[in-house]
């Protein structure tokens, strides 16, 4: 098989799983809006089943036949897929736009702006930029160790909650 052709042969891959994918993420996306977070067997079973018999049909199967050009045979159908032009895209100039300062809100933008920062300073005495360059180290530590202790206690949110479902599950009786 020909490179950067299996999205258009791969015959399940276009007409069957991909729907499926469509609709298996709409169904957990409506669990979670419906605050059901955590996807185990009970809730993937349905969810899955019913996005299953929603996308493999027997018309998607036919379908997927008939848009790889298989059924009936023509080559001109795939070959109609491939008129794709291959364009290299230009980066924006940002050289010519006055520089504005912005709050940074994650840790690439802040090493953005510290980058930007420095250079404004150029020529500046060397005592200054080294005291911004700690600023900057410091400021970097510290927006490290927040996404770090947001990640902990997402974490541990996360087994709180599977905790107290389990503990839950244990006092019922049946």
């Amino acid at each position: 098989m020909p490179a950067h052709l299996s999205h258009i042969l791969q015959l399940l891959d276009v007409g069957c799983f991909s729907p499926l994918k469509q609709k298996y993420s709409h169904s957990i996306l409506g669990l979670a809006r419906d605050s059901i977070l955590h996807v185990d067997k009970m809730t993937f079973l349905p969810a899955f089943q019913d996005a299953f018999n929603a996308s493999i049909t027997e018309d998607n199967i036919k379908g997927s036949f008939w848009g790889a050009g298989l059924v009936p045979f023509d080559p001109e159908a795939v070959l109609l897929n491939l008129d794709a032009q291959i364009r290299t895209p230009t980066p924006p100039t940002t050289s010519n736009l006055p520089w504005q300062s912005k709050t940074p809100s994650n840790t690439l933008k802040f090493g953005s702006q510290s980058k930007l920062i420095s250079t404004k300073l150029g020529s500046s005495p060397s005592s200054l930029k080294d005291r911004i360059n700690q600023f900057i180290k410091g400021a970097h530590q510290m927006a490290h160790q927040a996404k770090l202790f947001h990640d902990q206690i997402t974490s541990l949110e996360k087994a709180v909650e599977d905790a107290t479902r389990r503990k839950s599950c244990k006092r019922k009786r049946i």
